[in-house]
């Protein structure tokens, strides 16, 4: 007599083996067609701030194209410049290598992020249906494709994330759950958000951890890097991130934005010039508010009502004594949060 439950899970275990050996192939094949599009901005800033440049300034930046990327676009760096010590070892080879590392890297972090979510967070087994399932829609979800594709960082960062989720699940140590964490605000720094739980959930050693490891980053940056690297990123970067322009090149009221900063600028705001009609354009009460109230104003009422509005969420359900039973619940929370407020998420930013 057939065992149909066994026989399901040969099955599925066949088709996850085959969607990993396809999602591999097909990732590595993709990779020798040219120079992606994310990645030479991580390379070659660490590059130059190594070398006593910052990468912030314009002109280094065109400059560095010019030399390296004639024939292709090179967006301009945007994340904190203590992460640039973690780019630094990228340089240390020469460009198409970093380019094959970053990829293995991500491909490594994929079955991590696979792993993590739902063996370590959800407790399937590896041969539950459940995480066979799941992981093969995780192979094919085109966002995780697309983050590859670009050379990006997101999937090092989600796997980080859930890192730091098992480990505070689970009342791992201090470490276990601060390292994870700290290295994911390194990469992206809106992964801070995390704070806000650790502090509604007292976990002030974890909270102390990230913090060190943080500053020992700055100060290793503050020591090595050029000194006006942290100006140049504030006003060429963190001064303009919710104007509506990240360096005149990335635009935030692009339909591709799907943040709130996006969504604000697109419906309240417009760009006529890019064929683009707010409802402003129609109501005079909204056409008067557009004058007066600048985008970086919009952009920072939006982010702060979503986080306010999380925060009373979390402290009601606190004061009621249940703050352990959804642990789950509020960090997906705090990811989607993550996405919303961050001044631009692209569709690849939806592998968090």
């Amino acid at each position: 007599m057939i065992n149909r439950e066994k026989t399901l899970r040969i099955v599925l275990v066949i088709i996850f083996g085959l969607s990993s050996l396809f999602f591999i192939v097909n990732n590595i094949s993709k990779y020798w067609d040219g120079v992606r599009v994310d990645f030479p901005s991580f390379y070659y800033a660490a590059e130059l701030a190594i070398n006593g440049f910052s990468p912030y300034q314009n002109e280094i930046w065109e400059s560095t194209k010019s030399l390296n990327l004639p024939d292709q676009e090179l967006y301009p760096f945007l994340n904190l410049p203590f992460s640039l010590i973690l780019f630094y070892p990228l340089t240390l080879t020469d460009f198409q290598v970093s380019q094959t590392i970053i990829l293995i890297i991500n491909i490594t972090a994929t079955f991590l992020l696979i792993y993590l979510v739902f063996n370590r967070i959800l407790k399937k087994t590896l041969l539950d249906p459940f995480f066979l399932i799941g992981g093969s829609l995780v192979l094919f979800f085109p966002p995780v494709r697309e983050t590859i594709s670009h050379g990006q960082v997101n999937l090092i960062v989600i796997a980080l994330i859930c890192a730091f989720w098992w480990a505070i699940k689970e009342k791992k140590s201090a470490m276990l759950a601060g390292l994870p964490l700290a290295l994911s605000i390194l990469l992206k720094v809106y992964p801070g958000i995390f704070f806000l739980y650790l502090l509604l959930k007292k976990k002030y050693k974890t909270i102390a951890l990230t913090l060190g490891i943080l500053t020992l980053f700055a100060l290793v940056a503050f020591l090595i890097l050029p000194s006006e690297i942290w100006a140049d990123w504030y006003s060429t970067v963190g001064r303009i991130k919710y104007g509506g322009v990240f360096a005149e090149k990335i635009p935030s009221w692009k339909v591709g934005n799907q943040s709130l900063n996006g969504f604000i600028t697109r419906f309240f705001l417009g760009a006529r010039n890019r064929g683009i009609v707010s409802i402003s354009d129609y109501i005079y009460p909204m056409n008067w508010l557009k004058k007066r109230i600048s985008a970086l104003v919009w952009g920072y009422l939006s982010v702060g009502s979503v986080v306010l509005v999380w925060l009373l969420l979390f402290i009601r359900k606190w004061r009621k004594g249940i703050t352990d039973v959804n642990s789950d619940l509020d960090i997906s929370m705090l990811l989607l949060t993550m996405f919303l407020i961050a001044p631009i998420s692209w569709d690849h930013h939806l592998v968090f």
